[in-house]
Formats: structure tokens, sequence, C-alpha cells
């Protein structure tokens, strides 16, 4: 009988040879509320204009008009303010997809604390198909027996558990001889389950000890491998190795402590964590790692046949490479790097856009003004200045608004920080390098129109209505 109870841990991912239903269908309700979201957006934006024109404002913006020769003030004001929250707006966009982008640029080269470059690994369900008992670990024997067998395989190890993945934490509560708990504190630990030679087939450094092998059995005195976290936490005096651990009844000797590794996210902290012998304990779920001297991509076939020649009704889904496996630890930050980097492009379009009409609408409507200019000494250089500055000033305030709710919005939220790893929230290069690329951007599109206003014909300027 196993010494403690394992949890089961249900794979995210079917077996390969299931039919996969992702639940996609065409919603009907779902294409009935877009539209009305659409139409709505539609009649809300459309509205806004229409009601300014309506009413007994008509006569106001007339006069405006004749005083300004630009709109109205009233008109202008609306523009510039629109044109001033696209900037913000799409500030606050660049930097987040910035942040993800160098973020999941930085995640790549962060160590998870072992070598996945040379590792394949599979996935298979025991309970299901009956195996239990002696019958597990005539299974788990077999299986490396078959896989090791295969040209190139270096080693190979049952675990519990991918690490970075979906599956969650198991953990239990413990107790640790020689160590007091303070007050009401319980000593709850993760852990995960392997088998003989996990750790060389990872390349997880052992720093003291030795790891689990075949001599490790039912028979055999209890015994538990730790990792440098937790023998730091618990025996700060460096005597870790030889110490014991209560698990349920029954105590185990620490034989190894393994190096810290990272077991749920690529930016955690080091944590304690607990690896129980495969041989001890039953898993509903086995994660085969196999370790190879080349190129992993090729092993994934045999090894999946390997699998099936011990058993070829078991199921083995999520064969892959470790590498392939990793790219799950930054999803997140892919997606969401894609996804703001679309929008962001998006707004950054819009902006450009709208800075460029308001200005080029702008030295239309004063042509004539700047014809008199023109007339009267003015040289074609100090129009383009004052076209440029109008277009800047906006763009300026755009960028003060966008910077003060991008440095509040991300320095403030903790949940932020978890998702990005390998750089700050308030990462430098982002906050300088965004506003920079944004007013370039408005420099030039201000730059057009106010070229144009420095070539206008002062006569035909001056007959202009």
């Amino acid at each position: 009988m196993a010494y403690w109870t394992m949890d089961v841990i249900m794979a995210f991912v079917p077996p390969v040879d299931m039919p996969i239903d992702l639940g996609l269908r065409m919603d009907g309700t779902t294409l009935l509320f877009a539209l009305a979201v659409s139409l709505a957006t539609g009649l809300v934006f459309g509205l806004a204009p229409a009601l300014q024109s309506s009413g007994n404002q008509t006569i106001n913006a007339l006069k405006e008009e004749g005083r300004s020769g630009s709109g109205g003030r009233t008109t202008g004001r609306l523009r510039n303010a629109l044109v001033v929250a696209q900037v913000a707006v799409c500030l606050v966009l660049l930097v987040a997809a910035t942040l993800f982008l160098r973020s999941f640029i930085a995640a790549q080269s962060l160590s998870p604390g072992f070598d996945a470059s040379h590792v394949v690994t599979a996935s298979m369900d025991m309970f299901p198909s009956g195996y239990t008992g002696d019958r597990h670990r005539e299974f788990q024997r077999r299986a490396i027996e078959a896989v090791s067998a295969i040209p190139g395989v270096q080693s190979a190890a049952f675990g519990s558990r991918l690490p970075l993945g979906f599956g969650g934490n198991n953990s239990t509560s413990v107790g640790v001889e020689g160590y007091v708990p303070r007050e009401n504190e319980e000593i709850v630990i993760n852990y995960s389950t392997v088998g003989p030679k996990y750790f060389a087939t990872m390349g997880i450094p052992l720093r003291q000890g030795r790891e689990y092998n075949e001599l490790d059995t039912l028979q055999s005195p209890r015994t538990l491998v730790i990792n440098e976290a937790m023998a730091r936490r618990y025996w700060p005096q460096g005597n870790a190795l030889g110490g014991k651990i209560r698990v349920g009844p029954n105590f185990a000797e620490v034989i190894g402590i393994a190096a810290d590794s990272k077991y749920s996210s690529i930016n955690e902290r080091p944590l304690p964590q607990l690896f129980f012998p495969m041989s001890r304990s039953e898993t509903s779920t086995l994660r085969l790692f196999v370790k190879t001297g080349g190129e992993p991509g090729p092993l994934v076939a045999e090894v999946r046949n390997a699998i099936r020649g011990v058993d070829a009704s078991l199921p083995v889904y999520d064969a892959r490479t470790l590498n392939e496996h990793m790219q799950i630890a930054v999803f997140a930050q892919r997606m969401a790097a894609d996804l703001l980097g679309a929008m962001g492009v998006l707004a950054l379009l819009l902006a450009a856009i709208g800075l460029y009409g308001v200005m080029a609408y702008a030295v239309s409507q004063r042509t004539q003004e700047l014809g008199i200019r023109l007339a009267l000494g003015a040289s074609p250089g100090s129009l383009l200045g004052m076209v440029v500055r109008q277009g800047m000033t906006l763009t300026v305030i755009g960028l003060a608004i966008g910077l003060a709710l991008a440095l509040g919005a991300f320095g403030s939220i903790g949940a932020v920080r978890t998702l990005l790893p390998g750089i700050s929230p308030l990462d430098p290069v982002t906050f300088i390098a965004v506003p920079a690329l944004l007013a370039t951007i408005a420099l030039l599109a201000s730059w057009i129109p106010g070229r144009r206003a420095g070539k206008v014909d002062p006569l035909v300027a001056l007959r202009c209505e």
C-alpha cells in the first residue's frame, strides 16, 4: 500500500486517437448581438455630430465660421479632443503590446531549471485502462525497457506532471523533524511523483545525495528527494541530507537535494518542492520523458510506437518534444502580444490618419488667412512651423495623457507583473521608444499638410471665398 495518496491529474489534451470536439458552433444569438452592437455604435457616433449641427446653434456656428474660417471653435475643439483621445489610446495599446512582446522574447531566454532541448514527452491515462498495483509498476518497467532500446535514447523516466503545464499543483501537509512551526503555521508543500533517472533525464542537477533508482521499492526504507528551496527553508544550517520528513503517519529520509527548477510558471520564485518515488505511489496520469543525444523531433513517433508495443490499447497522447510543450509557458505573453499588437497598429494608423485629417482640414479652411500672411511677408517655413506646432501640441497632450494612463495601469496592477516574465511592467525602453515612435509619426502627419500650407499662392488665396 502507498503511504500517501496521490491526486488524479487529468490531462487537458484528449488522446490523439480520440475525436476532438471543441464545441465551436455557429450561434445565431451571438451573430444578432454583434449586429446590434455594430448598429448601436454607428447610431451613437453618428448622432453626436447631428445633434451638434441642429437646434439654435446654427447662427452661432455661422458666426464662429465667419470669424475663424476654420470650421468654428466648437467643432474645432471636438476634432482636437478626438485626436488627443486617439493618441492617448494608441499609446496605451502600443505600450501594452510592446511590453508583452518584449516579455515573450525575454521569457524565451529564461532558464526553467531543466534542459528541454533534447527531451521527448508522452502521456498516458493508467487507471481507466485498469493499471493499478503491480500491473501499474510492471507497465512502467516494460515501457522504460522498450523506449530505452530505441537507438539514440540516452535515458528515460516517468513523472506525474509536465513542468510549466496546465495540470495545476498537488500539495500535501508534512512535518519536518527538528523544525518548530510558528503559531498557526501549517507546512504545505507542492509535490510531484518521479521515477528512477528522472533528474538525469530532465537535466536537473543534484546538489547533494542521489536520485531514485531500482533499489527504491515498496520493501525498501521510505525515502524522499527535495529541492534546494525546501532545504534552505527548513534546514537553514545546511544539514537537509539525511533529514526526516513526516508524510501522513510515516517518516521518510531525505536522500537527495535537487536544484531549483520552475514548476508552474516561467517567472515564479523558487518554491519548496517534494519529489515522491514512483515505486511507492500510483498516479493515473503518467508522463514519460525520453532524453536523446540528437534532434528529438524524429523520436516522437518511435516513442509512441514503443509504448503501443507494450500495450496497443493504452491511449498515448500529447506526444511531442519538451521544447514544443514549453511554448505553453509563454502562451499568455504570445497571445497578448499578437492581439494587442494588432490593436495597437490599428490605433496607430487611426491616430495618424486623424491627425493628418485635422491638420489638412485646418489648412484648407485657413487658405485665405495663410495667403494674407504670405502677402504680408511671412515665409513658407514659418507657416510650416505653425501647422506642425499645432499638430505636435495635440500629440504632446495625447502622449501625456496616454503615459499617465499606462504608468498608472501597469504600475499599480500587481497581476500584470506575473504576466511579464523577464521585464518590469515599467520597462524604461518601452516607455521611451513607444512615445518616440508616436511623436515621429505625428510629426510626419503634421508636416505633410504644413508643407502644403507653405505653398499657398497669395493671389489665389485672396480670391478664395
